[in-house]
């Protein structure tokens, strides 16, 4: 909604922005005595029940004002509040039914039993102050001043406010007297700098507080005939606080021959303070073995370079292009809190509470923290020998480095290689025009990144064939075809693999039916969506998860990417 005061106050107006979305879930599952892989396995079938009602409101308003001051000053001020809330409710049950149909499903026991029931009602705030002032001289100089005051009830009272401002200044070089000599080359050109800091809260809800939780069915304990959920205390850190990115920007904007080439050209830096991570901590100083926490700082800088160009631009026919490429890197300048030389993490699959990655002073955030496998003639890492420790290790320096020359090769001998962000980020965008035909397409591409191969570390090694007994077989995976291990070899650089790659994102062709009755528009279209990836990563794909079930730049959970194909028809009348 917006009202403007100019009977009262030329320039003034007010907005307000209200909005409140409810969404109500149920899921019913039923797992009945047929099926071979049971969740619990003692009990011959199994049944869920969950309720989940999520909300979300928001309320926004804020004042504006604008006004000239002379012929060459203009002011436009803003000042305004936020308020934000989510909340959810979650209940669930699980268990089995074996007296009556579950679901339409009759179980073939002859008893009642819960597994597990549960409730859960999670809550967070946001609160914000904001102002912003943007100055105008002689619509050639730009000056813009931001402050925000955020409060977020994911910190506790001590820290739960943050000030955040930000400054900018835009130069629009053009429009001065010296830069008429520059006419002939540039139809536009803009110098602007940019300094501020933005916070960060996305964390999960009450993790600065200490709570408790209900055991799982297998975690009871038993009073006589009945078993009793116990209530087990949660990690937490009551210090947590804002994770506040400050950045400095400097840029150049430009437009060439009559602005049918444009682009720009930018530098930036960015150091996280605070940094909000999830750390090992020592036995007995919390109520768990990780917590998060706010860690340390973390740079990162790089240059952004965009072009845009109308190539060919005739009454039948046109074609635009544009290109961009962004090199980033990043650095860990401080850690207030470490693990041994320095913060494990990046958690794999197979053996119990092993991570793949560090974050070190002086390299990159999240680096691959591997042992140096040694090669034979071919190339192809050397075979293991069958003396292990119990965690399938290899305890020997038959197939590892011992890189600090002490005659035996353990975790000392672990080295920082390589990384999973990226040195360069490429996008290729194109779209053509002929009379009634149009096609466009997207292109991706990443250069530097690499990622751990889990799949193959955890299923490529011959013993794995037959582990569970002789009468059952597992599949293995077809990397041991090359490699011939034994037993499985987490730490090794074999499995931290090149996943540079190029991505056909989407690609669209079109024809428009021209000369239609009653000024009717008719568009046939054909669109295929990841059409192909052309990598060298042995992986289901390059493009790792980057925060979701796995940790970025571990390859443990694959789930193949879709390719689409869409066939459409717009009509317009």
């Amino acid at each position: 909604m917006n009202y403007k005061f100019d009977d009262l106050i030329n320039g003034l107006s007010a907005k307000l922005n209200l909005a409140y979305d409810i969404a109500n879930i149920e899921r019913k599952k039923f797992q009945p005595t047929t099926y071979v892989n049971q969740s619990v396995s003692d009990i011959d079938g199994e049944f869920r029940s969950e309720n989940a009602t999520r909300t979300s409101g928001l309320l926004e308003t804020y004042l504006n004002y604008k006004t000239n001051l002379g012929d060459n000053h203009t002011i436009d001020l803003t000042g305004g509040y936020s308020y934000q809330e989510w909340a959810e409710e979650y209940a669930f049950f699980r268990g089995v039914d074996l007296t009556t149909d579950v679901f339409g499903i009759k179980n073939a026991r002859a008893a009642t039993r819960f597994l597990d029931v549960g409730d859960t009602n999670l809550e967070n705030k946001l609160i914000s102050f904001f102002g912003r002032l943007n100055y105008t001289v002689m619509d050639r100089y730009l000056f813009t001043v931001n402050f925000r005051r955020d409060g977020s009830t994911r910190f506790g009272p001590d820290n739960r406010w943050g000030n955040f401002p930000s400054y900018a200044f835009a130069w629009r070089i053009m429009q001065e007297d010296f830069a008429s000599g520059l006419a002939n080359t540039f139809s536009d050109l803009k110098l602007r700098v940019g300094y501020g800091t933005i916070g960060n809260q996305e964390i999960p809800n009450f993790a600065y507080l200490a709570k408790y939780r209900l055991s799982q069915s297998d975690a009871t304990y038993q009073f006589g005939d009945d078993f009793i959920s116990t209530a087990r205390p949660d990690g937490y850190d009551p210090g947590l606080k804002w994770e506040e990115t400050t950045t400095l920007n400097v840029g150049v904007d430009f437009g060439v021959a009559n602005g049918r080439i444009s682009g720009s050209i930018e530098y930036y830096k960015k150091t996280t303070d605070d940094l909000l991570f999830t750390v090992t901590v020592p036995a007995g100083t919390n109520l768990t073995d990780r917590v998060l926490t706010n860690i340390g700082k973390v740079e990162n800088r790089g240059i952004e370079v965009a072009l845009d160009a109308y190539v060919i631009n005739t009454a039948d026919l046109s074609w635009n292009v544009g290109v961009n490429a962004a090199r980033n890197s990043n650095e860990v300048l401080a850690i207030d809190r470490v693990d041994g030389q320095g913060l494990l993490t990046g958690n794999i699959s197979g053996g119990v509470g092993n991570n793949i990655q560090i974050n070190q002073v002086g390299s990159p955030v999240r680096s691959f923290y591997v042992f140096q496998h040694k090669l034979d003639a071919s190339g192809n890492p050397l075979r293991d020998g069958v003396d292990h420790n119990e965690d399938g290790i290899a305890n020997n320096a038959d197939i590892y480095e011992d890189l600090n020359n002490d005659g035996m090769v353990n975790d000392l001998d672990k080295r920082i290689y390589e990384k999973p962000a990226p040195d360069w980020i490429f996008g290729l965008t194109s779209s053509v025009n002929y009379k009634g035909i149009d096609l466009g397409f997207t292109l991706r591409a990443n250069v530097g990144n690499f990622v751990y191969n889990n799949n193959a570390s955890n299923r490529g090694y011959l013993d794995r064939i037959n582990e569970l007994g002789n009468d059952i077989v597992n599949n293995v995976h077809e990397s041991v075809l090359v490699t011939n291990f034994n037993r499985p070899q987490y730490f090794s650089d074999y499995y931290i693999q090149d996943a540079s790659f190029l991505r056909m994102e989407n690609l669209t062709l079109g024809y428009t039916i021209p000369n239609l009755p009653n000024g009717i528009n008719l568009r046939l279209y054909a669109t295929g969506q990841n059409l192909f990836t052309l990598t060298e990563y042995t992986g289901t794909d390059p493009e790792v998860s980057s925060g979701g079930i796995s940790d970025p730049g571990i390859d443990n959970n694959p789930y193949p990417r879709a390719r689409t194909f869409i066939f459409g028809l717009n009509l317009g009348l």
